[in-house]
């Protein structure tokens, strides 16, 4: 007996898999397999994958997947996979035709890769500080500074602009491979690295920039139903289950592979899967590779993207007056929240810094009437001195003597120093007065 044998039929033929026995691998000539595929390579994208069960090779541009997830278990083969196909990028492109861009939590799968011109920055490995996030931020900020380079030139795609380019004298623009591998550990440490990710999904297409996601986990916590929409192109590596072979694929069969590259690959609107094995590169491969670039380019200069986006995030909120005033209040409220958070009662605990409490509004209700009950007490205090003054009125004295005068001179001046002396006292005594004594209460 035999097990994994798939049976499918198309168009009046009928098409068997048998597998092979598990420990039986297929020796593959890496070598003859990426030259023979990207020797007539008319796209920069073209990558490589591996070989087919018939014995074909199997590649594609990856501009028409736009972006792919891919999944496995550890030992599949899934990180080897995405070595490949930057192999096979850089063995047909120059650094000004196509860059990568690697977060890598792992910390140890790409760092041959560290100061390569094919490189956007180094391999970003440190995501539970947010750096990830703010790596694919400053991706979407080159998203959108394209976007606004392609309205200037009337053009929608980058291969327009880029023809345009070459005719006008103008640099053109490479495309952007972004590789995230280990995704489910940056979401777990990282809760806003989700929302660039979608954003690139839904409009890097036509801008030049490819995403690839990767993860250990296909779980439907993970590979949320956006972001699965976002990447048609799937490449399954063996998993551990039937149902994450669902998740990724649509269907059952991953959980059948052999690892160590075995592979399921789904393109972009297709319906069959493509079985292959993968092309496997030795770790000392991939140095003499990166080694070899190294040496025959200059060494690069990478923009600081961490500064490029405080910049931006800076220049929106400095802006903004708006958004200056209302940062302030809330920080104020969250500073009186917390003194006053000792409280049990629950009437008196704020839910949210834009509510007031309960002895909050009373306070304000009771400052409200003292206030009203003062202002009639001045009212009713200063129309009774009117009446008064009214009936008292004397004409005033006018003294002709020069000793008179220079009496009430010294009477006026000792009048105001002692007025001076009573004002600075009470300056030292408000110093000492509670709020609610302010208030009146």
């Amino acid at each position: 007996k035999s097990s994994g044998v798939k049976v499918t039929s198309r168009a009046g033929t009928l098409k068997v898999t048998v597998p092979l026995p598990k420990d039986y691998r297929v020796a593959i000539d890496e070598r003859d397999l990426i030259r023979n595929s990207l020797k007539n390579a008319s796209d920069n994208t073209e990558a490589v994958f591996g070989i087919g069960v018939d014995n074909s090779r199997i590649h594609y541009p990856l501009s028409k997947a736009p972006h792919m997830l891919v999944a496995g278990t550890t030992g599949s083969g899934k990180s080897v996979g995405l070595n490949y196909i930057l192999a096979s990028l850089m063995w047909h492109n120059t650094p000004d035709e196509v860059k990568f861009g690697i977060v890598d939590p792992k910390m140890t799968e790409f760092t041959d890769y560290e100061n390569s011109p094919y490189l956007i920055t180094n391999p970003i490995t440190t995501v539970a500080d947010g750096d990830g996030s703010i790596f694919l931020n400053y991706i979407v900020h080159l998203q959108e500074e394209r976007y606004k380079m392609f309205e200037k030139a009337k053009k929608r795609k980058i291969t327009a602009y880029n023809d345009w380019a070459r005719k006008n004298g103008k640099p053109t623009l490479p495309y952007l491979v972004i590789i995230v591998d280990e995704f489910s550990d940056m979401k777990d440490v990282d809760k806003d690295i989700e929302k660039p990710i979608r954003r690139l999904g839904q409009k890097a297409r036509a801008a030049g920039i490819i995403l690839i996601i990767a993860t250990q986990r296909p779980s439907v916590d993970v590979i949320t139903g956006t972001i699965k929409a976002n990447l048609p192109m799937k490449v399954a590596f063996s998993v551990d289950s039937v149902v994450n072979s669902r998740v990724i694929l649509g269907e059952d069969g991953a959980e059948e592979l052999k690892g160590q590259g075995d592979m399921y690959i789904k393109l972009n609107g297709a319906n069959e899967l493509i079985r292959a094995q993968g092309g496997f590169l030795k770790d000392e491969e991939i140095t003499a590779i990166t080694n070899y670039v190294k040496e025959h380019n200059e060494k690069p200069v990478y923009e600081d993207y961490k500064a490029v986006m405080a910049r931006l995030e800076g220049e929106d909120e400095e802006g903004n007056e708006q958004f200056n005033a209302v940062s302030s209040l809330q920080q104020t409220r969250k500073d009186q929240q917390k003194e006053v958070s000792k409280t049990s009662s629950t009437s008196n605990r704020r839910k949210s810094v834009d509510e007031m409490t309960q002895s909050e509004l009373s306070t304000l209700e009771k400052a409200k009437q003292k206030a009203k009950q003062r202002k009639a007490e001045r009212q009713a205090k200063q129309q009774k001195t009117n009446v008064s003054e009214s009936n008292n009125k004397e004409p005033k004295k006018v003294s002709l003597d020069i000793m008179d005068y220079l009496d009430q001179e010294s009477q006026s001046e000792s009048t105001e120093s002692q007025k001076s002396q009573i004002s600075s006292e009470d300056k030292n005594n408000k110093s000492n007065v509670s709020t609610e004594d302010i208030l009146g209460l």
